[in-house]
């Protein structure tokens, strides 16, 4: 356990985030409230004349960090002052870290934040490779990092939306089984059977209420889950039906559908949405190692996989996706190295690479499963084959990043060119509307020109959402002004 003091109380989770990413086994007391625990070491950082003061204590040894803060200015914006107040504390804090634990992390100081912000910001008034500079020596970002930040940052500055843009989500929150490391609430698709036709009747009033109401133009519609497939062809017909009049009705160009798990698709689902006109479909076997599959709950194999996609390219479809988990139980550098090969092998149209995040609904959570105590170096593994993705012609497109990530890593997507997809950059941004249908799906406001944000959220629950559909239309129509 680590102790924790900070002078500001508000800025104290942002410190917490720091120690947890240096040390994510560690339990961090806040303000140290269990004063008669064991602490491996203890930080207290104070905020005093515009300066901080971070002090590390283990042993008989002490570590100060101090930096200070310019006063506020006379045009500056209190949002932008507190920014500086909370980078400060996090500079003092990491580095104190960074000394006693005698390493850095992937992206330095950056918790809490998109990291893509950043880059952003930098580029308005820099070139490329100043940039990268100020991303290493402002927080202490990698190299590789920084690289990989700005081409992303560039690549989405190429398809800025419009301010009256915003997206369509629609949610199919069921599975055929479910996977250890989810945390999505999901339920599986026999146990709710009796009540799809009711979820597809709720499913198509509130994606008719959007298209009807909504003023913004419509970029895109996505389709995910859970595993939409995973529907019976009746109702993944319906589904498509809801999906096709409403792409037709707002004019949606890009047409994204999670195919995802093979075991959930045949030739006939997949003839369905090629006619229903899906524009990118996403086939995700996680991993290429069977014996890993059967370990994660998954209920197919690898040649199963690879069935799957070659049945989809043959029937026409042109933009593929496959998305792969770095970090899966029982796996290693071989294991994943063998998976990125053969889904290579196949030559898909975008790649996302998913590093393993703890997440707290999750089964490897449930069983206190630690897996942050392996030696595995995916670090250097992710930063070998984005080299190699780049010479096969992909680039990275979108990046985020989640709490109790492997190594500090990153989720990334990369994609050949033309094959971006405008949903994922847009559903990470806060700059672009998109509205969400079905149970678990959250809608998302912003509001042109200025930093107002507003969120409306659905019951997770199939049977709660049907039974309170009016009130969510209700919770949308007070955003929709």
């Amino acid at each position: 356990m680590v102790g924790l003091d900070v002078s500001v109380e508000t800025l104290a989770n942002e410190a917490a985030e720091l120690i947890r990413a240096f040390f994510p086994n560690e339990t961090v007391d806040i303000n140290k409230q269990k004063q008669n625990e064991e602490y491996s070491f203890c930080i207290s950082c104070v905020f005093c004349d515009n300066k901080w003061t971070s002090t590390l204590n283990y042993s008989k040894e002490s570590i100060v960090r101090e930096k200070t803060v310019e006063a506020m200015h006379d045009n500056e914006d209190i949002i932008l002052y507190k920014r500086r107040v909370k980078g400060a504390l996090k500079e003092t804090v990491y580095y104190a870290l960074k000394e006693y634990t005698g390493r850095s992390l992937p992206y330095g100081m950056l918790t809490g934040v998109r990291p893509l912000t950043l880059a952003n910001r930098f580029l308005a008034n820099n070139s490329s490779d100043i940039t990268e500079k100020l991303l290493q020596t402002e927080y202490d970002v990698s190299k590789e990092k920084a690289r990989l930040l700005t081409e992303t940052a560039i690549v989405q500055q190429s398809c800025t939306p419009e301010a009256d843009s915003a997206s369509l989500y629609i949610h199919i929150p069921f599975c055929n089984s479910r996977c250890n490391y989810c945390s999505f609430p999901s339920e599986l698709v026999d146990k709710v059977e009796p009540i799809l036709d009711k979820y597809m009747d709720a499913l198509e009033k509130e994606v008719r209420f959007i298209t009807d109401n909504a003023r913004e133009k419509f970029e895109s519609l996505y389709v995910g889950g859970g595993t939409p497939s995973s529907l019976s062809h009746e109702h993944f017909e319906r589904l498509l039906s809801i999906c096709n009049d409403a792409a037709s009705k707002r004019s949606i160009k890009e047409f994204t559908l999670e195919a995802g798990r093979p075991d959930s698709i045949d030739k006939e689902k997949l003839v369905m949405m090629k006619g229903a006109g899906v524009t990118r479909i996403s086939i995700n076997p996680q991993t290429m190692n069977d014996k890993t599959l059967e370990l994660i709950g998954r209920r197919h194999t690898t040649e199963d996989i690879i069935r799957t996609f070659e049945l989809a390219r043959a029937i026409g479809f042109d933009n593929i996706n496959m998305d792969l988990i770095i970090g899966l139980t029982g796996e290693n550098e071989t294991d994943v190295e063998n998976t990125f090969n053969r889904v290579l092998a196949l030559d898909p149209d975008g790649i996302t690479i998913h590093v393993l995040a703890l997440k707290h609904a999750s089964e490897l959570n449930r069983i206190g499963a630690n897996i942050f105590s392996g030696t595995c170096d995916f670090g250097a593994l992710t930063e070998k084959y984005a080299d190699i993705f780049r010479q096969r012609g992909y680039m990275p497109y979108y990046l985020y990043r989640q709490k109790y990530m492997l190594g500090g890593l990153e989720n990334t997507g990369w994609c050949k060119k033309n094959r971006i997809c405008i949903y994922n950059i847009r559903m990470m941004d806060d700059t672009s509307t998109c509205w969400a249908a079905g149970a678990g799906s959250v809608s998302k406001r912003c509001y042109s020109g200025t930093t107002r944000i507003e969120r409306r959220s659905n019951p997770k629950n199939a049977a709660d959402y049907i039974a309170g559909i009016d009130a969510c239309i209700t919770k949308k129509s007070e955003i929709m002004d």
